[in-house]
């Protein structure tokens, strides 16, 4: 789900590219990314537990409010994914060569785990995936 930014990235902020952002969505404080939609528009994911948070769905209105984040962004790995990076230097360098949002990406999926022996499996998944250079999909 995306909100579809109403004004043009390209003229405000003088970038085509993914702008990052700190937003408040209905008051609840998110930060994420304007990304491009490939026509001309940006548009911000609001991920389900950012709408779980503020009570909203697909096709409610929201009211968000934004500014562009000049800050260093630093996604906080979990201890077990840090280990398995630590522990191969091929996965390591392509998780950071990855942007912000696709790390974040990886870490949202081992920490979507339902049980241990679950995140373990994904996490040797993805130590492989990043090993080969290859992106989640």
């Amino acid at each position: 789900v995306f909100v579809v930014a109403p004004f043009s990235v390209a003229d405000v902020y003088g970038t085509k590219e993914e702008l990052p952002v700190q937003t408040a969505i209905e008051g609840f404080p998110y930060q994420g990314e304007l990304t491009p939609l490939g026509d001309g528009y940006h548009a911000l994911v609001v991920p389900r537990e950012v709408r779980r948070a503020v009570g909203k769905t697909v096709g409610d209105v929201l009211r968000v409010a934004l500014r562009h984040d000049l800050g260093e962004r630093v996604v906080n790995l979990p201890d077990d994914l840090a280990a398995g990076l630590a522990e191969n230097a091929a996965s390591s360098t392509f998780f950071k060569g990855l942007t912000k949002p696709e790390q974040r990406s990886y870490v949202r999926y081992l920490k979507g785990a339902k049980t241990p022996e679950i995140r373990a499996k994904r996490l040797t998944e993805t130590i492989y995936r990043l090993s080969i250079g290859r992106k989640r999909e």
